[in-house]
């Protein structure tokens, strides 16, 4: 397979690195296991140039910044319909 054996050096890369995959075009992250696995499923066959390598840390921090926004979004909307019972 091209795409896979264009891919190689940057799974190698990634796993000495302990990096992750990441792909601006979809926010999509994955592990290189997980990418391998999805490439050899036939998905996600895009080629060097559409991955950066970043470290998982910052994949945590897009999940904390996520629930966070999440939280503020629900107190809000509490305080909201809170309001609506005092009229």
């Amino acid at each position: 397979m091209v795409v896979t054996a264009s891919m190689q050096p940057l799974f190698d890369q990634a796993r000495r690195e302990g990096k992750w995959f990441f792909t601006s075009y979809q926010q999509i992250w994955f592990s290189p296991d997980e990418l391998e696995a999805q490439q050899r499923s036939g998905k996600f066959r895009w080629g060097p140039e559409n991955w950066e390598l970043r470290h998982p840390s910052e994949y945590l921090a897009e999940s904390m910044r996520m629930l966070d926004a999440a939280r503020i979004e629900h107190e809000r909307r509490v305080s909201k319909v809170a309001g609506t019972f005092l009229t």
